[in-house]
């Protein structure tokens, strides 16, 4: 599955904290997902630390489905589109089968705070929970 990220944007992620995230079951493993993860783990690993990551637990992605991913990027759907359907926008040419892509968003619990900590490449709407 190829997702939105890539080496060079890797440092413009945008990172939440969160501190009650303690179900960890629905925490995929990165390299099970995304294809190139092998060639950006050193860049998410560093980008975690720069925004207080202990090192001490493994990294995960979180998967929103597509019905989701209107309700928490910050300008809804019409945004979500805009970044990665952008030629069809521009055009006026969007067809409701495009609205079929998910979100991945990358996430790793310190264990010194319990504080979850949440990378995205799209701007989301949620608040920085707990902290």
């Amino acid at each position: 599955m190829n997702a939105f990220y890539t080496k060079e944007n890797i440092e413009d992620l945008y990172h939440y904290y969160y501190e009650w995230i303690d179900f960890l079951d629905f925490i995929y493993e990165p390299s099970k997902v995304i294809e190139n993860y092998a060639f950006i783990e050193a860049d998410v690993k560093e980008k975690f630390v720069s925004v207080g990551w202990d090192q001490e637990n493994n990294i995960g992605l979180i998967w929103i489905p597509p019905f989701a991913v209107g309700s928490i990027v910050l300008g809804g759907e019409q945004a979500f589109l805009e970044k990665y359907r952008p030629k069809q926008c521009e055009e006026g040419n969007l067809r409701t089968d495009w609205w079929t892509k998910r979100l991945l968003l990358f996430h790793v619990k310190n264990k010194s705070d319990g504080t979850s900590i949440i990378l995205s490449p799209i701007e989301l709407e949620i608040p920085n929970y707990g902290v």
